[in-house]
């Protein structure tokens, strides 16, 4: 419907008491004329309590607002604005919120001022998302600073506009240097985790650009000329669009620098290589002894495979007893750091246990915390086995040691005894040559040769074992040296016992004194025979026997070789450990005494000794005794046996012989002896004297006879 007549002023004021905006008329004073109703409702006042007051009193202000809109559009005649906040009301809801007052002069039609008309607008939800927003900008530009990723905000171009201090720290560049760059920039020279170029178009940023969707958990190595190396990130880039737009206006690119996580993963992949191939034990735990990690060489020894142990306690490889001293140290590698080294023993998936050395230590992070234990364990089974077998050679040689001392020991002592029994002997034989039968005087001086001749093979047994007697060896076959003492041996033992021979064929040949092969058999079955109680039986074999490096490693002082054994064994009562450790000491018997002189075995030593041989013992309590003795094979050709011509009787003598003899008793006797034989004799205490008596004697010297050990120089030489 058309409007043709114009408005009234009451229905122009209705109009104005009824719209929805605050509108009030003010005077020249500012005083209120007439308020609408929404601007009665605002200030919760009626119009009659609001005509006449001044409007910073109706808002609730303790005083005029300094920018006023009224009072500028009174003073200047040009509309003012300003924003009200009341403080302290008097009364009405008007407490709290915000108010966006606008004021405009209204003039007649000469210009005057006639009064002012104020709009006001409720502006407290306008204010308080404002202050959101503030605040949300003022955040995230904190967090953006701040934040220890770096963040680079870029163009739908790729530009970057924007770098946070983090950003500008992990690249080594300033914003400068960065702004207006791309990812495709050549200056910036990226590489995947395989070393192989990383082309600009797939970087993160350039793809979310490009698809409009996130891209997240992208490593990259990125190298600029400002560095030295590349510095690895983890990125994401994230697009940004303007409401709707489909493509992005932008995009925030973040990114980690995990230059150390890559630097700590390879150290880890060196150690595991490393630890993979190690040939000892290799293991990580945390810090209660759970397994993290184990080296294949650790998981075998142990009898499991490596992906088995993943999880499990270290408890599983040690006995119950041993549990709580490893827990024990474990809690003090923890507490107190450093590192532990001791011997454990350990057991594998079957049960079984074997010594290892075990190492220990804390790995600790940056911070210097306490984050995982460290082991390794070394199988030292074959060297506790080694160091047993050194101390069993050792014990075998100090054992050696002290048979070659008590040796060089009795053979000084039988020396010097031999000398004197000779004098005792050689005075004797000529006392006797002067004496009468028919005198008691004869009588005496036979018990006394008796009692030096007994004395004599005592001494020569002493030398024997030391190896100082003289022999006359000579290449024989032992099995026909054995046959020809059985018979003797077979009475020598007595019924009861029955002697079995087990000779080998064929025999290596051996060169020894017969005499002493004799003297063996009957020492080690007279023996056999004292130990048997009653019936037994003594076994005597021979063969040939090659002895290797292992047997000789294994058996102290044996050279490795080809030999021909000689076993004498028997069923007694046997040896224990005790009684095998002085079996062939001198005087060292376990015979009653009078049954035995305890040289016997020590003569046996020292004869098998003499000629490079060597003696094995094997005996238990209850289970009897073997000897074994082995000569060396003789590889050269048998002398003929000379032809034993018939005695001729002794003559007087009338050459030249050269006396020589250190011991003054024995030289004053043998010269006298060969005087009365009609000898001529130069007598010489010393081999020195002897070399001149020889230079000075101008005739001939028919025959030498000398000592064989003697300061200066033996007999021999």
């Amino acid at each position: 419907m058309r409007m043709t007549r114009p408005l009234s002023d009451a229905l122009k004021a209705e109009i104005l008491d009824n719209v929805p905006v605050i509108i009030a008329f003010h005077d020249q004073d500012q005083k209120v004329v007439w308020g609408n109703k929404a601007y009665q409702k605002a200030i919760g006042l009626s119009l009659p309590e609001i005509e006449g007051r001044r409007c910073h009193s109706v808002w609730g202000l303790a005083k005029p607002c300094r920018r006023c809109p009224v009072a500028q559009a009174i003073q200047t005649g040009e509309p003012g604005e300003a924003e009200l906040t009341p403080e302290h009301p008097e009364d009405g809801p008007v407490t709290r919120g915000a108010w966006l007052s606008k004021a405009v002069p209204l003039k007649d039609e000469d210009g005057n001022l006639i009064g002012i008309v104020e709009t006001v607008h409720d502006i407290t939800e306008h204010k308080r998302v404002e202050q959101v927003r503030h605040e949300s900008e003022q955040h995230y530009r904190t967090l953006f600073e701040t934040m220890a990723q770096g963040v680079v905000y870029q163009t739908a171009e790729g530009h970057i506009s924007a770098a946070n201090p983090a950003a500008k720290r992990i690249l080594g560049l300033s914003l400068d240097q960065m702004r207006g760059k791309t990812s495709i920039d050549p200056a910036w020279q990226s590489i995947h985790e395989d070393g192989s170029p990383f082309p600009g178009a797939d970087h993160p940023s350039m793809v979310a650009l490009r698809t409009g969707e996130t891209v997240a958990g992208v490593v990259m190595g990125v190298y600029h000329p400002h560095s030295d190396e590349h510095r690895w990130l983890m990125i994401d880039a994230v697009p940004e669009f303007l409401p709707g737009e489909r493509k992005p206006h932008s995009v925030y690119t973040t990114f980690t620098d995990i230059t150390a996580h890559k630097r700590a993963d390879e150290e880890i992949r060196k150690f595991r290589t490393i630890a993979d191939k190690a040939t000892y034990g290799v293991a990580i735990t945390d810090l209660d002894g759970n397994i993290t990690y184990a080296n294949e060489t650790f998981a075998r020894m142990h009898g499991w495979e490596p992906a088995e142990l993943a999880g499990r306690h270290l408890a599983i490889f040690h006995s119950e007893e041993q549990v709580v001293r490893v827990e024990a140290l474990l809690e003090r590698l923890v507490r107190e750091g450093g590192f532990a080294a001791e011997e454990v023993w350990h057991r594998k998936r079957d049960g079984s246990v074997y010594p290892t050395l075990m190492n220990a230590s804390v790995i600790q992070d940056a911070a210097g915390t306490s984050r995982f234990l460290s082991a390794t364990a070394l199988d030292i089974t074959e060297l506790k086995r080694a160091e047993q077998e050194r101390e069993k050679l050792q014990a075998q040689l100090a054992q050696a040691q002290k048979m070659e001392s008590i040796g060089r020991l009795a053979g000084g002592v039988a020396h010097d005894f031999n000398n004197l029994l000779g004098v005792i002997l050689g005075h004797t034989e000529l006392a006797l040559e002067n004496a009468n039968p028919a005198q008691p005087l004869y009588a005496d001086l036979l018990e006394i040769q008796k009692a030096a001749q007994r004395s004599a093979n005592l001494t020569r047994q002493l030398l024997a074992f030391a190896r100082k007697q003289t022999i006359a060896p000579q290449v024989c076959d032992l099995n026909e040296t054995v046959a020809g003492m059985l018979k003797m041996l077979r009475r020598l033992i007595g019924e009861p016992i029955t002697l079995i021979w087990r000779p080998g064929s064929p025999l290596w040949p051996v060169k020894v004194d017969p005499a002493q092969i004799d003297q063996i058999l009957v020492n080690l079955c007279v023996n056999a025979r004292d130990a048997i109680a009653g019936v037994g039986r003594i076994t005597i074999e021979t063969g040939n026997a090659s002895l290797d490096e292992t047997y000789c490693a294994q058996h102290a002082g044996f050279v490795p070789g080809e030999y021909v054994r000689l076993a004498v064994s028997d069923d007694a009562c046997g040896m224990d450990s005790e009684t095998l450790a002085h079996l062939f000491e001198p005087f060292f018997t376990t015979k009653s005494v009078g049954r035995g002189t305890g040289l016997g075995l020590a003569t046996l030593y020292g004869v098998v000794k003499q000629i490079q041989g060597f003696v094995n013992v094997y005996s238990e309590p209850g289970q009897g005794t073997t000897f074994t003795l082995y000569w060396p094979r003789h590889r050269g050709q048998a002398a003929p046996a000379a032809l034993a011509g018939p005695a001729e009787p002794a003559g007087r003598g009338h050459e030249t012989v050269l006396l020589v003899e250190d011991e003054p008793a024995l030289l004053h006797l043998g010269t006298m002896m060969l005087e009365k034989l009609g000898y001529r004799v130069l007598a010489a205490g010393t081999p020195g004297e002897a070399i001149r008596l020889a230079e000075e004697h101008a005739g001939a010297i028919h025959l030498l006879m000398t000592d064989v050990v003697m300061p200066e120089m033996n007999g021999r030489d």
